[in-house]
């Protein structure tokens, strides 16, 4: 296969020398791809993601091309192998991997994701901010023309609850990247991980924005229209408007950031320096910055679906009210606490196979928001706070799953919460932009 047999004449970023380098690692990905799963059993190869859009991100520096979009790749398999999908699925974690650590030494901070699935599935997706985009911003890089199987839907086809969906998705992929570690102990070394933490907060910023859009069926598809959009209709959230009024600022900041990834202006903003010694206090406050505004924004979220009262006022009330009237909300909600245990609890069963369904509300609040709001905080600033309701809670949310507690862990809570955070992660981070 070369280069002519692949549609790559597409613009994935503004800057000539990352647009081709990111060029060059999808041809590295699709050529592998076809080999390891066979071409009869591909009918197309779509790629999703800012990258569609143009809006790939990657900085030159002193050592080379830094790339820090992720590729997001759907193998549409053929109709007649539809029988090997399961089987592909399983073995496309590994096949992710491999091909993440290839082009690891070409420049590629994230990773490659593969995602099988049916002509059938295509069909069959719901109206989400991600199909949304992947029908009209995703490409097929090898193969049939295949998007316009998907459903035409419109921005006003898209649930309010897609809205919360995508700000618990963001939480579990910030949750991946915090490793006590490098941030904690600082007893590891990791300027990749670090980066890649920065950088996915920054995205978090921005999916505020995105996801209260979504709430008043304002979503856009560009990163950059949301940002211009997002100031223009802040007005109609008076509740953020007093909570955080420079939110819209915020957003704009972060925006600029996804376009052009200089981690020296992150730097600047806490007045700190860019060395890698440097860049993990850095991260460690961008993080704590953006819990500052998650947590209104998740407020207001929860008040908008789910109408909890005026005696909701704090976080853990919120939770247990959502609770309460999670099982109300919406009848294409699907509860992945069902699936689970339709799969008898099964964690391999979660991760690639639930990414077309809507996440399970009540269980990604639990999981994540327990991490985040109860433990993380303290751990990053290591200040004391009241673990006992992170135990409590945690230990029945564990008991559920199928896995071995390693001896001790909730003797010493920042490895229970370092547990925590890598459960979590797996299980409801959907790594989908």
């Amino acid at each position: 296969m070369n280069s002519s047999e692949l549609n790559l004449g597409f613009k994935m970023s503004p800057d000539e020398n990352i647009d081709q380098l990111m060029k060059k690692h999808l041809e590295h990905a699709t050529r592998k791809m076809l080999v390891s799963i066979g071409e009869e059993k591909i009918k197309s190869i779509i790629l999703t993601g800012s990258v569609t859009r143009g809006e790939g991100s990657g900085i030159a520096t002193d050592h080379g091309i830094e790339i820090f979009s992720d590729y997001d790749l759907m193998v549409l398999v053929a109709p007649s192998h539809d029988s090997s999908i399961d089987r592909l699925r399983r073995e496309s974690a590994a096949l992710s991997e491999k091909i993440s650590e290839e082009l690891l030494g070409d420049g590629l901070l994230s990773g490659v994701s593969i995602y099988p699935l049916s002509v059938d599935d295509l069909e069959s997706l719901t109206p989400t901010m991600f199909t949304l985009q992947l029908r009209n911003c995703g490409k097929v890089l090898y193969g049939a023309e295949c998007l316009d199987v998907i459903p035409d839907y419109d921005v006003e086809d898209i649930p309010k609850i897609d809205s919360l969906t995508m700000l618990n998705n963001r939480i579990a992929t910030q949750m991946k990247f915090l490793d006590p570690e490098v941030f904690v102990w600082k007893t590891r070394e990791d300027p990749r991980q670090v980066r890649m933490s920065i950088y996915h907060t920054a995205i978090a910023f921005i999916d505020l924005s995105s996801s209260l859009l979504n709430l008043i069926g304002k979503f856009q598809l560009s990163y950059g229209e949301r940002a211009e959009v997002f100031q223009k209709e802040f007005h109609r959230f008076p509740y953020l408007k007093e909570q955080c009024p420079d939110l819209p600022e915020v957003v704009d900041f972060f925006t600029r950031l996804k376009y052009d990834p200089d981690l020296r202006r992150v730097a600047e903003r806490y007045g700190y320096g860019c060395s890698d010694e440097e860049l993990v206090d850095v991260a460690v406050k961008v993080w704590l910055e953006l819990l500052d505004y998650v947590k209104p924004v998740w407020a207001h979220h929860v008040r908008e679906l789910c109408d909890p009262g005026p005696d909701a006022h704090d976080v853990k009330d919120l939770v247990e009210a959502f609770f309460r009237y999670a099982n109300t909300l919406d009848s294409r909600l699907v509860s992945i606490i069902h699936y689970l245990k339709s799969n008898n609890y099964s964690l391999g069963s979660i991760p690639r196979s639930t990414r077309f369904l809507s996440a399970s509300l009540p269980a990604a609040v639990y999981s994540t928001l327990i991490l985040q709001y109860y433990a993380t905080p303290g751990i990053l600033e290591k200040e004391h706070i009241d673990r006992a309701p992170l135990l409590s809670d945690a230990q029945k949310y564990l008991n559920k799953l199928p896995h071995e507690q390693p001896p001790g862990i909730f003797e010493n809570p920042i490895k229970h919460w370092d547990r925590m955070r890598r459960v979590g992660s797996k299980m409801w981070s959907r790594y989908i932009e």
